[in-house]
């Protein structure tokens, strides 16, 4: 769910202003350089603070790295290149350690191995001074330090002219990343220490580990300028910025486990949305394997989500936190998101292990979505648990066209051996796609954000300004901009035509309207695709990447957009999307329960040359079908049959074909047809064809 804000682009002077006042400690504000000694005392935060100067030796700081960062903009980086090798900040002004009471900092340890460090204070000499202290980093995550200076034994009247993090594993050591280093005055109150902390349980291994590499439906394509190494270290370093920035440990459930939250980003940093968590425990989900600790952290979100119910079904979240009047209901796509990863996490970590029963939350969830958020009549996705279904002007038939989420549906009808009733979801959302996109879009094929109908309608129209959030409610904006993913992904993973069709039309269009340059994708349009914002951000053109992997013939449009979004940065909810939409664009998005193959309907064989012509429906989660001959009528493929092709169903094509030139004259033959799906698991065979006496005319056996 969106919220009606301006741009990131609009808000940024803001952002600014209030970002120092955020990360700045009271007591700073409006000092002077001679007062330092009697305030909070700023070491790093965004730049080394005043006074500061980095002396360090054996060892690289990038003070400006962009990625991972705790809070503001930026952290230092610190690679130790030797044994012994030493951070070492000085100051030009000697402090006295009566005034302080402790050192705190944040410390994101190394992927891989704990980052083993002594820190040392320095006195007026230069000179090491007092005892060590002795850190281990926690690897792949932020870590607060709170250390008493009185745990450094610092002897009585000496000054402090530096602090030293040194190396002390004897070897040098991978890149860590430190921020907000601050030394607290004696009138400042550090941040709490942790209570007990419950040991997660562990799982077993990830059973898909990034990165996956799955192979979508045939005639795709994505980014082939860079390697597919290239491609998954792309996401990796922006799942690490991602992390660094959004991901954030809000407490702890009543047995000590800790749970984590995705913030709002610097417009709103204490504010989450159910959006969000879902967001997250997707992409923990899918980055386990390369994170150590994503299971952590997946548990963390979906305890969260857990201690904000929604308040008309407590089985759903409450789309908002904190809690306001008007955030205290459900909003459909956090808890779609949710229940998705929470699939993902059942296929990735099993549920018979570790401390959450993963399939048995999800199907949870998925119930309260079908009872509490889904159209009884309409089978459309409704806008939270808070609509009644006949209500005015909110209703079963007013959904907003980002829910539509086929993907999620059929996984969801796999997982809940409830098919038919997913299945009539998929159905009732692509006949809204339809409509809006032969009514309203015929030319560009974008959606509204929402979607209402006239009283007594069936037929769907986009909504009035001002129908929930804005003036734009009825535009191709901040909700709807989601379309081309979900749809997108949709036909990626279960080549269906129906999402194939829907989504082409978008992707076609933005190449055309952009005059085949990605740079000119503009925030927001109108159905008849005038611009509504006039700048570029990640949130519109990467959810178009994933639309223009649908369509083979602009390779190199979806080469020069992929450039545009896979370095950038903006805030939480574009970060958010662009980097799902990666994990799509390098092959790295999966679904938890595969489309199983399924035999093909109405087949039917003809002789519209001199070879006999095999015709049949194509069924969506198949990739390929198996073409099988035999002399022998209702036969057994895998005992007399022999394979004549693996034919592919190209970009989801609903109609497949298949000319037998091979079959000798005045031979008798008889067929049957196998579907494929993705993992390369063969159907039942079709019903037999039928049989052709060569050069006579079909008939059956």
């Amino acid at each position: 769910m969106r919220t009606h804000l301006p741009p990131a682009r609009f808000l940024f002077p803001f952002i600014l202003l209030a970002g120092v006042v955020w990360l700045s400690l009271g007591p700073l504000i409006g000092a002077s350089p001679l007062a330092r000694p009697q305030a909070t005392e700023i070491i790093y935060d965004d730049v080394l603070g005043p006074g500061w100067e980095n002396w360090s030796w054996d060892t690289t700081v990038d003070f400006a790295n962009a990625s991972p960062v705790k809070n503001g903009f930026n952290s230092m980086a610190v690679t130790y290149h030797a044994a012994w090798a030493g951070l070492y900040l000085h100051t030009n002004t000697n402090l006295n350690p009566a005034d302080y009471t402790t050192l705190q900092f944040w410390l994101y340890g190394s992927t891989g191995s704990p980052n083993d460090i002594k820190i040392q204070l320095y006195d007026e000499n230069w000179n090491e001074a007092g005892d060590p202290v002795n850190i281990t980093s926690t690897p792949g995550a932020w870590t607060l330090f709170d250390i008493p200076l009185a745990d450094f034994n610092f002897p009585a009247g000496s000054q402090i002219s530096g602090i030293v993090w040194q190396e002390r594993s004897g070897a040098a050591q991978p890149t860590f990343y430190m921020d907000d280093v601050i030394l607290l005055n004696v009138n400042d109150t550090p941040t709490p220490t942790p209570t007990a902390t419950a040991t997660p349980t562990p799982g077993p291994p990830p059973q898909r580990p990034f990165p996956q590499h799955v192979a979508y439906a045939p005639g795709t394509i994505k980014p082939n300028h860079r390697s597919q190494s290239q491609l998954d270290n792309d996401v990796r370093a922006f799942y690490d910025y991602w992390k660094g920035q959004y991901l954030v440990q809000a407490g702890q459930t009543a047995d000590g486990k800790p749970m984590y939250r995705v913030s709002y980003g610097s417009s709103n940093p204490d504010r989450t949305v159910s959006e969000g968590q879902g967001y997250g425990m997707i992409i923990t989900a899918l980055m386990a394997g390369y994170d150590p600790q994503a299971q952590v952290y997946f548990d963390g979100l979906w305890y969260f989500s857990r201690a904000h119910p929604s308040k008309h079904d407590p089985r759903l979240m409450a789309w908002q936190i904190p809690e306001s009047p008007d955030g205290e209901a459900s909003a459909y796509d956090g808890d779609a998101d949710i229940a998705y990863g929470l699939l993902l996490a059942h296929a990735q970590w099993g549920s018979d292990t570790g401390d959450v029963n993963y399939l048995a939350e999800a199907q949870t969830v998925i119930t309260a979505i079908k009872e509490s958020t889904t159209g009884p009549t309409s089978h459309l996705p409704e806008l939270g648990d808070w609509v009644d279904a006949n209500g005015n002007p909110y209703n079963e038939w007013t959904p907003r066209s980002s829910d539509f989420m086929p993907g999620h549906f059929r996984a969801w009808g796999r997982a809940m051996a409830d098919e038919a009733f997913w299945d009539q979801v998929v159905a009732a959302s692509q006949s809204d796609i339809d409509g809006i996109q032969a009514n309203y879009s015929p030319n560009t094929g974008l959606l509204p954000d929402f979607i209402v109908r006239e009283s007594g309608s069936q037929n769907p129209q986009p909504a009035p300004p001002y129908f929930l959030e804005g003036e734009h409610d009825g535009h191709y904006n901040y909700n709807a901009g989601r379309d081309p993913w979900r749809l997108g992904t949709d036909a990626l993973l279960n080549n269906d035509p129906a999402s194939f069709a829907q989504t082409q039309k978008i992707a076609n269009w933005i190449v055309q309207s952009t005059n085949n340059n990605p740079a000119n994708i503009q925030a927001g349009y109108e159905l008849d695709g005038t611009p509504i914002g006039n700048y570029f951000t990640t949130f519109f053109a990467s959810t178009f990447g994933v639309g223009l992997m649908t369509t083979p013939q602009h390779q190199t449009y979806l080469n020069n957009l992929y450039d545009l979004v896979f370095q950038r940065h903006e805030d939480y909810y574009e970060d958010s999307v662009n980097l799902l939409a990666l994990l799509v664009m390098t092959g790295n998005f999966w679904d938890p329960f595969d489309a199983p193959p399924v035999p093909p309907d109405n087949v039917t064989i003809s002789l519209p040359g001199t070879s006999p012509r095999l015709d049949w429906n194509h069924q969506t989660g198949n990739y390929t079908y198996q073409v099988w001959r035999s002399d022998t009528p209702y036969f057994d493929p895998d005992v007399s049959g022999l394979l004549l092709d693996d034919v592919p169903a190209t970009l989801g094509q609903a109609q497949m074909s298949y000319d037998d030139s091979t079959l000798p004259a005045d031979a008798t033959a008889y067929y049957q047809i196998r579907g494929v799906n993705r993992p390369g698991d063969a159907s039942t065979s079709s019903n037999e064809t039928g049989v052709f006496r060569f050069p006579l005319t079909p008939g059956t056996p």
